[in-house]
């Protein structure tokens, strides 16, 4: 896109960039509400360890009380599914 112009192959790469985005956002999703086991919206610490240990991630799973001083951005001491989606990004 050089010219300011986006090519049909550049355009193919954005579209599939895209979709595989939000695959993995509804995927997230899917887990998120999986584990969400009290239906409140939010991962509690208990939560949290079983959604980790679901994925099978082993180094997610060793300091939950890290992970969520890290990413519980609010400190609210839950995680909010936007809170989720950074952590798994990380």
């Amino acid at each position: 896109m050089r010219d300011g112009k986006v090519t049909f192959e550049e355009l193919v790469v954005i579209t599939v960039q895209r979709k595989e985005s939000l695959v993995d956002k509804t995927e997230l999703r899917k887990i998120f509400r999986k584990y969400d086991t009290d239906k409140d919206g939010v991962l509690n610490r208990d939560e949290l360890e079983k959604a980790l240990k679901s994925i099978g991630d082993k180094s997610l799973t060793k300091d939950v009380d890290e992970l969520l001083e890290e990413f519980d951005t609010n400190h609210d001491g839950v995680i909010q599914f936007d809170e989720f989606m950074k952590m798994m990004a990380d």
